[in-house]
């Protein structure tokens, strides 16, 4: 037997298949900031604008948890 945090999305189906349980749901769930970094007029460079434009896309179209 063995307790652990792990991030939701980990476990998801785990979760959902009852494979694993749920000891406590917080009311608001933990903040993960990500930060995205380039270097100064790195974004005129056409491969990284497309690079950044999809990261963004992805990470706020992705669920909280």
């Amino acid at each position: 037997m063995g307790v652990s945090v792990l991030p939701a999305y980990l476990c998801r189906r785990d979760l959902a298949a009852g494979s694993l349980v749920t000891l406590a749901e917080p009311r608001e769930a933990p903040i993960n900031t990500g930060y995205l970094a380039v270097r100064a007029g790195a974004q005129a460079r056409p491969a990284v604008a497309r690079v950044r434009a999809h990261l963004v896309r992805a990470l706020r179209a992705a669920p909280p948890y």
